[in-house]
């Protein structure tokens, strides 16, 4: 029995052995190897390490920079989702849903009120349509101008006014025909000094727009389109045709 007992315990010693030796030996190959890792750390130039620590900071921002674009990304489509649903929630209890007017209107005139506008542009997000609307003949004049020029030079066009047209799916200029059949562009230049003219959005039948956040984020992007087509970003239009299209999906409209 005591021969069995120290030959089993013979054989477990040798098992030890042979994994402490294994163990031994791998550990004194790790510290061989972090030695010539300093070693050769040590003997780097200053020119080498300077690239090193150049390429850590680098990768470091580009990976802080790739995760705040996912945060934002994740945001903004969180933000747009809510934008969404509150445009469907208010155009629900509206008798013309998803139908707007904005007004451009001198504020140096004595009577401001809706009749006495320059121009209205009335957006039907339902029929995908945009009309342009001009008020009197001294309101409009006042802020147009006429070309001479070639029409085909994009450059002459630079100070004209233009609106998103839902028809087209693109931006057009606003063009005034007078009663001579002469064609006149909207002075933007004019119409967006914030001194002189002011932008007024209303619902489909002029009543006062109240706490819809989607209608001032088109009356907005009317504005600055209007003056840089180039630098506004259309979200506030496809919010509403989003919303309109979410609730064909639900219900019929």
């Amino acid at each position: 029995m005591d021969i069995q007992e120290n030959k089993g315990s013979n054989e477990i010693f040798n098992i030890l052995n042979t994994y402490i030796s294994g163990f031994e030996a791998y550990s004194y190959y790790i510290f061989y190897s972090l030695s010539n890792v300093s070693n050769n750390t040590y003997n780097t130039s200053f020119y080498q390490h300077s690239f090193i620590l150049i390429f850590i900071a680098l990768v470091i921002f580009i990976m802080i920079v790739i995760y705040y674009d996912v945060i934002y990304r994740e945001a903004s489509n969180i933000k747009r989702c809510r934008e969404i649903e509150e445009a469907t929630e208010i155009n629900d209890n509206l008798e013309y849903p998803y139908k707007y007017n904005i007004y451009v209107i001198n504020k140096n005139i004595t009577d401001k009120s809706l009749s006495n506008f320059s121009f209205c542009l009335q957006y039907d997000f339902i029929s995908k349509t945009t009309n342009v609307i001009f008020g009197k003949n001294d309101n409009v004049n006042s802020i147009t101008f006429s070309l001479n020029d070639n029409l085909e030079n994009e450059d002459n066009l630079s100070p004209a006014f233009v609106y998103y047209d839902l028809a087209i799916g693109n931006f057009s200029y606003i063009q005034y025909i007078d009663s001579s059949n002469k064609s006149f562009y909207i002075n933007k230049n004019v119409i967006t000094n914030p001194k002189e003219y002011v932008f007024i959005i209303t619902r489909y039948d002029n009543k006062i727009v109240g706490n819809d956040k989607v209608a001032y984020e088109l009356l907005k992007f009317v504005k600055f389109a209007g003056y840089d087509k180039n630098s506004v970003n259309l979200s506030a239009i496809y919010n509403i045709l989003y919303s309109i299209d979410n609730k064909k999906n639900s219900v019929v409209m």
